[in-house]
């Protein structure tokens, strides 16, 4: 919700393309890849807010490219993060999942473990659509496990709101949240 509270501000989308094409009048420098990620990165998600899918899928792949060129893995996973997403929404489960074993591999090595939380749980919500429940309520599980080692009261309530879904499709509800 705070992406699209945020994105939904026109103003953010404007001043991140009107980052993109200053970076691009200016000669090159050290950590513009990284900039040039984030900012496709803000752009697609404002766009997929707005339902302008083409585009935003356009920007995620753009930020994907310049975090590969830059070598910083988090800028990676971060671009990676909205690919996902577009995965997701058209159905591309398997490449969805296979971005995130990417993803979960970069934020492991990095110790970022609120990130794990969402991959995780990005990671459930994607085997739950692909019809998965028993492997999609573990992962949700875990995702549960590392949103309460942060502390991450907003993610814990996503995920177990996620949960009961899964739930209601084993016919579960009552017995688990009841």
């Amino acid at each position: 919700w705070l992406a699209e509270r945020y994105c939904r501000n026109p103003g953010i989308r404007l001043r991140a393309e009107q980052g993109l094409l200053k970076l691009a009048s200016l000669p090159p420098a050290p950590g513009d890849a990284v900039l040039r990620a984030a900012l496709h990165t803000m752009v697609g998600v404002c766009l997929w807010t707005l339902a302008e899918r083409s585009a935003a899928i356009h920007n995620f792949d753009q930020a994907i490219a310049s975090a590969r060129e830059s070598g910083d893995p988090g800028s990676l996973a971060h671009a990676l993060s909205g690919r996902i997403q577009a995965h997701w929404a058209g159905g591309q489960y398997d490449e969805g999942l296979r971005l995130g074993d990417e993803v979960e591999r970069i934020y492991r090595e990095l110790g970022d473990t609120g990130a794990l939380a969402m991959i995780t749980n990005t990671r459930g919500a994607l085997l739950l659509w692909r019809g998965e429940l028993r492997p999609s309520l573990a992962t949700f599980e875990t995702a549960l496990a590392f949103s309460r080692q942060v502390g991450w009261g907003y993610g814990t309530a996503m995920i177990v709101g996620n949960m009961s879904l899964v739930y209601k499709e084993l016919g579960d509800l009552a017995r688990e949240f009841g």
